[in-house]
């Protein structure tokens, strides 16, 4: 009896650390993998317990209609705020709480074929999903990009990251959301506008449309020599 209850005593599981440990210590030690799978912490029942509510979960989310649609290339897709509608739902129904953290993790600036500034954006999100009866929890994480020529990359990626994130948990398969965007696949696919450059004669490319007494003003900037050449927009 005694050498069973050593026995026990022996196969104890160590003290659980906190998914917050568990990352600060993957991101200090340089083993971080950002598209890794799902990191588990709490005691073997408080797992299983969890584990047990997300079966239900992905069950409960296992189709999510296709209401998006992408106008450029005509495709559906599945919607981040359907995906993010579904899991809500079933996560309240289960008593788990699901929890979002986002870092940017690059920033970049892009001249898109018809010469337009957009920015570029990367971010990583982590969601948390919490069992409110035990405090077990996992972490799933994915990347997620954005591209806006106004103040929405950032929006847009977190976006993204979230919906691959959750959608790499609950196995939901479907279209893509970034491409949602259309306006995008019509910058990229349209053909650049150039003038020669007043210059140097080299081939320079658009950049703004500028107004200039009263008028409206073509501002092309040149590859070779950094310098502007302005048109009067043809229109006018």
């Amino acid at each position: 009896m005694a050498g069973s209850a050593q026995q026990l005593v022996q196969h104890e599981p160590p003290a659980f650390k906190t998914a917050e440990k568990l990352y600060q210590e993957e991101k200090s030690s340089g083993r971080m993998d950002i598209l890794s799978g799902p990191v588990m912490t709490g005691s073997p029942l408080d797992i299983a317990s969890l584990a047990g509510k997300l079966v239900n979960i992905m069950d409960a989310c296992s189709h999510v209609q296709k209401n998006g649609l992408n106008e450029f290339h005509k495709y559906s897709y599945v919607m981040a705020s359907d995906v993010m509608a579904a899991l809500n739902k079933a996560c309240v129904a289960q008593g788990v709480a699901c929890i979002p953290r986002f870092t940017k993790t690059d920033e970049m600036q892009k001249t898109q074929r018809s010469g337009q500034v957009a920015t570029l954006v990367t971010v990583t999100a982590e969601v948390y999903l919490i069992d409110s009866s035990t405090g077990a929890s996992l972490v799933v994480k994915a990347l997620g990009t954005g591209e806006d020529a106004g103040d929405k990359a950032v929006a847009k990626a977190q976006t993204m990251a979230i919906k691959y994130a959750l959608m790499s948990l609950c196995l939901i398969s479907s279209g893509d959301d970034p491409e949602g965007d259309s306006t995008i696949d019509e910058e990229n696919s349209a053909p650049a506008k150039t003038t020669t450059c007043i210059n140097c004669g080299k081939t320079t490319y658009f950049k703004k449309l500028a107004d200039f007494d009263g008028a409206k003003i073509e501002v092309y900037v040149c590859p070779v020599c950094k310098k502007e050449t302005r048109k009067k927009k043809a229109d006018q």
